[in-house]
C-alpha cells in the first residue's frame, strides 16, 4: 500500500502542476482571452500561472465591447496594450512593464497611476477631466477631441517629443514645454497665452485658439503665425511678457551679383556667445557666418537665435522668403558692416500697408527711384509685376486670399516683403 501511494504521488507530480484561477467579471474580455490564448481560460476563469499569461508582451482588445479589464494586471510581461473603442470607465492596476498604452474612445474620467516606463499614451475621445502625473519616460502624449474635458495638462516630462491636444474646448493653458519637444499640435482649443516655444519644435499648429500675441517665434511656425505680434506689456489677454534682452537681433537679405546667390547681413550683439541659423528646410548652422545651399524647391523662412555672454537669448525670423525654382540657391552670411547698414536700411525703410488687406495696399519704398515690383504666390509663381516710382497704390484685388511674397528690385539692391490678402 505504501508503495502504491508513493507511485500515485509521483504520477501527480509528473502529470500536474499547481494552478491558480481568477474569475474575470467581463464576459467579453474572457471570450477574447479564450479565443486568442487557448488554454489559459476555463469558462470565465483565468489561470494566472499559465506561461502565456506571464510572458505575453502585446494585447490588442480593440472594439470588443469590454466594460471591465480586470485580469490584465496578471499579464506581468505586457508592454503593449490597445483597448481603444470599448466601454471602459476605469482600469485595474496596470502592469508595471507597460510602455505603450492606447485607451481612446472609452468613458474614462480619470486614469490610474501610469507605469513608470510608459513612453506612449493615447487617451483621446474619452471623458477625462484630469490626467495623472506623467512618467519621466513618456515621449508621446495624445489627448485630443472634445469628448475630453481637460482644462489643463500636468507637468510635461523632459523626455516628451510629441504633444497632440487639439479640439479640447476647455483647455485654456499649457504647462512649460520641454526642450525635447519636436511636434506640438493643439489647434481648436481656448488657449489665450502660450508658454515659450522651444526651438527644438519642427512641427507646430496652434491655430483656432484665443491668443492675440505669442511669447516668441520659432522657424517651424507658418507664415500667418509668424505675423502674430510678440506679447508686450498690457496685452489684451494679460499674457506674461517674456524677458526682453537689452539688444535686438536682425539680418537683412540681398541678392548677390552672382546668379542664385544671396547675402545675409546679420546684426549681432557685441557680447554674442553663440548663434544658430535655422534655414527653414530642416537644417541649421551653429556658426556666426555660415553658408547654406537649398536643394529642394519651396518657400523658406530664415530665423536666427542668439545667446549672449549674460545668458540672454533672443530670436528673429525674417518675414521675407526665398523661393528656389530650378537652380540651387546659396546663402552666404556676411560679416560686413557696410552691407549691414545698407540693406538693413532698405528693408527697414520700406513699408507695405495696410497688412493684412483686401488686395488694395500701398508700397512705400525707401527711395523714389525706379523699381520693379514682383509678387509671388506661396508656390513661387509670379502673379503680378509692375514698375513703381516711390509711394504707389497697388491693386491686387484679383488675387485670391493668401500669403504673398513681394520683391522690390532696384540698383540699390533687393527688398523682400510679405503681404497677406484677406477678402
Amino acid at each position: 500500500m505504501k508503495k502504491l501511494f508513493t507511485l500515485l504521488a509521483l504520477a501527480f507530480c509528473l502529470n500536474g502542476k499547481a494552478q491558480t484561477w481568477v474569475v474575470l467579471p467581463d464576459t467579453n474580455f474572457a471570450n477574447y482571452l479564450q479565443s486568442w490564448f487557448p488554454g489559459i481560460m476555463q469558462g470565465d476563469s483565468l489561470d494566472i500561472t499559465n506561461s502565456l499569461v506571464t510572458t505575453t508582451h502585446a494585447m490588442v482588445v480593440h472594439s470588443y465591447n469590454i466594460k471591465n479589464l480586470t485580469g490584465i494586471q496578471y499579464f506581468t510581461s505586457l508592454t503593449y496594450l490597445d483597448c481603444d473603442g470599448n466601454f471602459l470607465s476605469s482600469f485595474p492596476p496596470l502592469p508595471t512593464t507597460l510602455t505603450h498604452l492606447r485607451c481612446s474612445n472609452n468613458f474614462f474620467k480619470t486614469l490610474p497611476a501610469l507605469p513608470g516606463n510608459l513612453n506612449f499614451l493615447d487617451c483621446s475621445s474619452d471623458s477625462l477631466t484630469t490626467l495623472p502625473m506623467l512618467p519621466n519616460s513618456l515621449d508621446t502624449l495624445i489627448c485630443t477631441d472634445n469628448n475630453n474635458q481637460l482644462t489643463s495638462l500636468p507637468i510635461l516630462p523632459n523626455s516628451l517629443k510629441v504633444l497632440e491636444c487639439q479640439w479640447n474646448g476647455y483647455l485654456t493653458t499649457l504647462p512649460t514645454l520641454p526642450d525635447s519637444l519636436q511636434e506640438l499640435v493643439c489647434y481648436g482649443n481656448n488657449i489665450t497665452c502660450f508658454p515659450t516655444f522651444p526651438s527644438s519644435i519642427t512641427g507646430i499648429d496652434i491655430s483656432l485658439n484665443a491668443f492675440g500675441c505669442l511669447p516668441n517665434h520659432i522657424p517651424a511656425m507658418d507664415a500667418n503665425t509668424l505675423l502674430t505680434p510678440l506679447c508686450g506689456v498690457g496685452n489684451t489677454n494679460g499674457c506674461p511678457v517674456p524677458t526682453i534682452c537689452n539688444y535686438s537681433v536682425n539680418f537683412s537679405l540681398s541678392q548677390s551679383s552672382t546668379p542664385h546667390v544671396w547675402n545675409a547681413y546679420p546684426i549681432y550683439p557685441s557680447n554674442v556667445s553663440s548663434v544658430i541659423w535655422y534655414w527653414g528646410d530642416g537644417y541649421s548652422s551653429d556658426s556666426l557666418y555660415p553658408n547654406h545651399n537649398y536643394s529642394t524647391a519651396g518657400l523658406y523662412n530664415i530665423c536666427i537665435t542668439v545667446n549672449d555672454s549674460n545668458g540672454c537669448q533672443t530670436s528673429y525670423c525674417q518675414n521675407d522668403s526665398l523661393y528656389r525654382t530650378s537652380s540651387i540657391i546659396q546663402i552666404n552670411v556676411i560679416n560686413n558692416i557696410t552691407g549691414i547698414s545698407k540693406y538693413s536700411s532698405l528693408n527697414t525703410n520700406t513699408s507695405i500697408y495696410p497688412n493684412p488687406n483686401n488686395g488694395s495696399f500701398i508700397i512705400e519704398p525707401s527711395s523714389a527711384t525706379k523699381q520693379t515690383m514682383q509678387v509671388y504666390d506661396i508656390n513661387g509663381k509670379m502673379v503680378l509685376s509692375q514698375t513703381i516710382n516711390g509711394k504707389t497704390n497697388i491693386d491686387a484685388g484679383s488675387l485670391t486670399e493668401g500669403v504673398y511674397n513681394i520683391s522690390l528690385i532696384s540698383n540699390e539692391g533687393v527688398v523682400n516683403k510679405r503681404v497677406v490678402i484677406v477678402h
